[in-house]
């Protein structure tokens, strides 16, 4: 029998925010994957800890965050390799996602090195955008209104443009260019409708409304601004 590669989305930080079904599969699971950057612990496995089962085997795989992308390719090309033996001798593997895993997430990519024979679930986990809106207590969009998700990667036209032509804009990864994107916001003449969180989910969570109280430098790679009409109401 065929064994499965299962992306299990565990949610933006707490243990407690991911979904019965993820759960309940963490918990069946022998076979756990996770992807780490060098020198720096998982964090989704940091996520699910409470819920893998003892002595629960383990696929840490380091992927270099660096421009050049042909170092993390080949990485993706030999994890896959990793888990199309192990679901081929009928193995099931869960593979660990910070998020939902089809969402900016690099389950999407390590999906793409895997071959049409390789069977794939997906457990879709709730995201930084949804978890960041629960925090603030305020709707994030109302009828017609829309909603664009960026990343830091877009460049200053794209977010201007979002941050001219559409009612809420997310923007993920901001920490590292928490100062270039509050500029961008603050010539948009929309910062207090901008609410910034770091960490969302997690024990180190923090929050600040406008960006009047912002700290200075970088902050961290899980961070979020949210920028929507409900944030100064």
């Amino acid at each position: 029998m065929t064994g499965t590669v299962w992306g299990i989305g565990v949610g933006p930080g707490a243990p407690d925010l991911l979904t019965l079904r993820a759960a309940n599969r963490l918990a069946a699971a022998t076979t756990v994957c996770y992807i780490a950057a060098p020198n720096r612990p998982s964090r989704a496995r940091a996520i699910a800890a409470p819920h893998l089962r003892e002595g629960v085997d383990e696929l840490p795989v380091t992927i270099p965050m660096s421009k050049d992308r042909s170092a993390a390719q080949s990485a993706y090309t030999e994890a896959a390799g990793t888990l199309a033996a192990r679901t081929a001798a009928g193995e099931d593997v869960a593979v660990l996602c910070e998020g939902d895993p089809l969402l900016y997430a690099s389950f999407g990519y390590l999906r793409e090195h895997l071959n049409d024979d390789v069977p794939v679930e997906v457990v879709p986990g709730i995201s930084s955008v949804g978890a960041a809106s629960a925090r603030i207590g305020r709707a994030l969009t109302r009828q017609d209104e829309d909603l664009v998700v960026l990343t830091t990667r877009s460049s200053d036209g794209a977010i201007r443009a979002a941050l001219r032509d559409h009612a809420a804009i997310a923007i993920l990864k901001a920490g590292p260019q928490r100062q270039r994107l509050a500029g961008l916001i603050r010539e948009s003449g929309r910062a207090a409708d901008a609410v910034y969180l770091e960490q969302v989910g997690g024990p180190e969570e923090t929050l600040h409304a406008g960006l009047e109280d912002l700290p200075s430098g970088r902050g961290p790679y899980f961070a979020i601004f949210l920028v929507f009409p409900e944030a100064s109401a």
